[in-house]
């Protein structure tokens, strides 16, 4: 299990993000944010792998546990 949290959304650090997604094969991109805007600024510069999608909404809750484990247990299993 892998984590990056970026603390600046721009300027893109390219190479960090290269690095990080080259040793991944799947995983979630969470923001609370209801366009996915950083998975498509990601996307703009970065080749991520197939297996990596956005997990985003709007609203000032914050994501609980069981929804990022629920939503990873399914994309593990839509990969399979």
């Amino acid at each position: 299990m892998k984590l990056l949290v970026p603390y600046l959304v721009y300027p893109v650090a390219e190479q960090v993000y290269r690095q990080f997604f080259a040793s991944v094969d799947r995983g979630l991109v969470l923001e609370l944010s209801h366009q996915g805007q950083l998975h498509r600024i990601l996307r703009m510069f970065v080749d991520l792998p197939p297996g990596v999608i956005s997990f985003a909404r709007s609203g000032a809750q914050p994501f609980r546990a069981e929804e990022i484990v629920a939503r990873l247990e399914a994309l593990e299993g839509a990969l399979r």
